[in-house]
């Protein structure tokens, strides 16, 4: 199974919605952009000049590992996740 990392992560904000359909969950991070990312979704590299994008793309996942740096790396979470998506 690959693994990708998305490094410098903070979660935005977190919705949870139950209805008669199920639990419905979606979380919104930032992240640093990275070369490994724009080879996963087939982006170019951007250069220093480009400041923002509307950038498309979408990853099958089946689990996402949330892993805080230095001393606290101990203490993981991880979720089960369909897909990553909406990246701007």
């Amino acid at each position: 199974m690959a693994t990708i990392t998305f490094r410098g992560a903070f979660l935005r904000h977190f919705t949870v919605q139950d209805d008669e359909g199920g639990v419905f969950t979606r979380a919104h991070f930032t992240a640093s952009f990275s070369k490994p990312i724009c080879e996963a979704l087939g982006w170019e590299e951007f250069t220093d000049q480009v400041k923002s994008a509307k950038l498309k793309g979408e990853l099958r996942a089946t689990n996402l590992v949330l892993t805080p740096n230095g001393n606290l790396s101990k203490f993981k979470l991880e979720f089960e996740v369909t897909e990553v998506s909406d990246f701007t």
